[in-house]
Formats: C-alpha cells, structure tokens, sequence
C-alpha cells in the first residue's frame, strides 16, 4: 500500500523564498523600466519637487499626473525619502521580491488547497511566474523589474482573492447556481423538443 505523502510547507516556502530572491537578485541588476513605472517615478518626482515641468501638458501642476496609481506613487515615495529621491528606481526594486514572494505564497497556498501536493503545488508556482504576453499591453506574471507596477500588484494579490473566494463563499449558492443554469437549459431544450 502507497504511504500517505507529507505536506512540506516549510520546504516549500524555502523554495519560494529561494526563488524570490533570486527574482530580486535580477531586479537588482535590471535596468529596464517599463513605459508605465517611468510615468510613476516622474510623478513621485514632481510630488517632491513640485516646481519641475511647469510647462509640460502633463506634469504641470493642474496635468493629469496626480490621478494614475495615487496608492502605488505612496508606496514609491515611501521608499524615496530615506534616500532623498536620489535613485526612482529603488522603489521598483525594493518591492520586486516582496511583490513576487506575496505571488508566490498565494499560488502555493491556492494550490495546495485543489491539488493537496506539496510538490506539484510548488512547481506550478514557480513556473506561474514566467511572463507571457497577451493581445495588445497584456501580459501575465511577475519576476523582472518591469513587471513591478500597479497592474504587477494586481496579479500578485489574485491567487489571495481566489483564495479568500474559494475559502467563504457559500457553498449551497455554487450548487444553487449549478441547479438553476441546469434548469434553464433543461426548459430551453424542452421548449425548443415541443415545436
């Protein structure tokens, strides 16, 4: 008889951890920002500085600079000012591997909780990183230092809400749902069989 297998989270978070840091580690190294995280250190920039691009159409005082990602350009001056605004790319890449282990933790717990493998559980996590892009600007995953923006926080935080989804939505009202699509699709076809 097969041995029941073990859930190792300890290792697991070990390699997750392993994997952020080397995430990190690259982000680091990295100097390519995307188009967006430029928008967002120049607007933490002119947050600072406000008399800057007074006469730009966007940054001016009354531009509108100050409504893209106001809760992201408060997490970027939050790591700005013990610097003095001396490097705008430190914010980015202060938050690559904390941004990528949040990622990581939820999609192992996410998993864990379908597939009850540790291993499995770990593998798709990690490979669940790899970006791949999309139709026009989309893209999903998380790693390199362009990735860390506001749209690279939504996806971090997406297996959490799957998550919390799975863990406290009421279960009769999934089954109710599947009862009533089911009953529809019974009276369509019993509609459509009588003509």
């Amino acid at each position: 008889m097969r041995p029941i297998p073990k859930p190792r989270h300890l290792l697991a978070v070990c390699i997750l951890a392993l994997v952020s840091s080397a995430y990190a580690y690259m982000a680091w190294q990295d100097h390519r920002l995307s188009s967006e995280q430029i928008h967002i250190a120049t607007s933490a920039l002119k947050q600072y500085q406000r008399p800057l691009f007074e006469h730009d159409p966007v940054y001016a005082d009354d531009g509108p600079w100050r409504t893209s990602a106001p809760s992201f350009q408060m997490l970027m001056e939050f790591s700005l000012v013990p610097t003095g605004y001396q490097d705008l790319t430190l914010g980015f890449r202060v938050m690559a591997g904390v941004v990528v282990m949040i990622y990581l933790c939820g999609m192992y717990a996410l998993l864990y909780r379908q597939t009850r493998s540790w291993a499995m559980s770990t593998f798709v996590a990690v490979l669940s990183t790899a970006v791949t892009h999309g139709l026009g600007d989309s893209s999903w995953g998380l790693g390199p230092l362009a990735t860390i923006q506001p749209r690279g926080l939504c996806i971090a935080f997406m297996p959490l809400f799957g998550l919390a989804l799975l863990r406290y939505s009421n279960p009769w009202r999934i089954k109710f749902r599947r009862n009533a699509v089911s009953a529809l699709v019974w009276s369509v076809r019993q509609v459509r069989f009588c003509r």
